[in-house]
C-alpha cells in the first residue's frame, strides 16, 4: 500500500483484508460524488501516513464495491469502521474531522 494515499478496495480485496489484516484498520465507506466523503479523505490520508505503523486506512466506494458495503450493513455515508483482529469494534457515521478520527483511534488504543 502506498502509505501516502488511501487504498481503495475491490469486493475481493475487502474480504481478504477482513480475514487477513493483522494490524488494526479503518475502512472508510464513501462515494466519490459525495462532498462530505471528499472532505474527509484528506484527513484520513494524513492519518494513514502519520500512523502507518499502527493502523491501515482503506476506502470502499459504495458505488464501485456494493457487496462490501452490503456485507457491512452500510446505510449512510460517509462511514468509518474500525477493525481490530478482523472484528468491527466501532463505527462512526457522518463527517468527522481528522482530530475526531484520531480521538476514536486513541480511545481504542490503536495509536
Amino acid at each position: 500500500m502506498d502509505n501516502k494515499r488511501l487504498e481503495f478496495l475491490t469486493n475481493d480485496d475487502f474480504g481478504y483484508i477482513i480475514r487477513n489484516e493483522k494490524r488494526p484498520f479503518v475502512i472508510f465507506f464513501m462515494a466519490r460524488w459525495d462532498e462530505n466523503s471528499k472532505n474527509m479523505m484528506w484527513g484520513l490520508e494524513n492519518i494513514g501516513h502519520q500512523y502507518y505503523d499502527n493502523v491501515r486506512i482503506y476506502a470502499v466506494d459504495i458505488d464501485e464495491t456494493p457487496l462490501a458495503a452490503a456485507k457491512s450493513n452500510i446505510i449512510s455515508i460517509p462511514c468509518i469502521t474500525l477493525y481490530i483482529d478482523g472484528v468491527e469494534k466501532t463505527r462512526s457515521v457522518g463527517v468527522k474531522t481528522e482530530e475526531e478520527v484520531i480521538r476514536l483511534l486513541k480511545n481504542h488504543e490503536v495509536i
